[in-house]
């Protein structure tokens, strides 16, 4: 990966939908040869997909929390098989520390995210935190 990769990624980062056009030009290279390197880092698993950033309180989800689990091992799977289903559950990290699970949630208001808790308690210990503002979310080159 060179420098004009990188800048095709920061291009792709701030605006998935550039154009071949908009992109080869800021690069000063031609659209063949901008598919090429786009394709070439899709195949290296550099970019894994495109993505829309919602903001869930325009779908009435005005919680976001950070809920731990300390997870059985016996009830992992059943447990991984439970958050890729429950849609309330947006990410899943596998940690180590206290607790074996990170969760990032939304809900309604805080009797949906009690009814969520009493359904992750059934798997482990949980501890939450409420996010009261995001300061800044960033997975942008620098």
């Amino acid at each position: 990966m060179d420098n004009t990769d990188i800048k095709i990624l920061k291009i792709l980062q701030n605006n998935c939908k550039a154009t071949l056009k908009d992109i080869s030009t800021e690069v000063n290279l031609t659209s063949p040869a901008v598919m090429e390197r786009i394709r070439k880092l899709k195949d290296d698993n550099v970019i894994n997909g495109y993505y829309t950033s919602l903001n869930f309180e325009k779908f009435g989800m005005t919680i976001t929390a950070l809920i731990s689990v300390d997870v059985n091992q016996k009830k992992y799977e059943t447990f991984c098989k439970f958050c890729r289903e429950e849609e309330l559950i947006i990410t899943h990290h596998h940690i180590i520390g206290p607790y074996n699970a990170m969760l990032q949630v939304i809900a309604r208001d805080s009797s949906n995210l009690s009814n969520l808790l009493k359904k992750l308690n059934f798997f482990g210990t949980t501890q939450t935190s409420i996010i009261l503002d995001t300061l800044f979310s960033n997975e942008m080159l620098k």
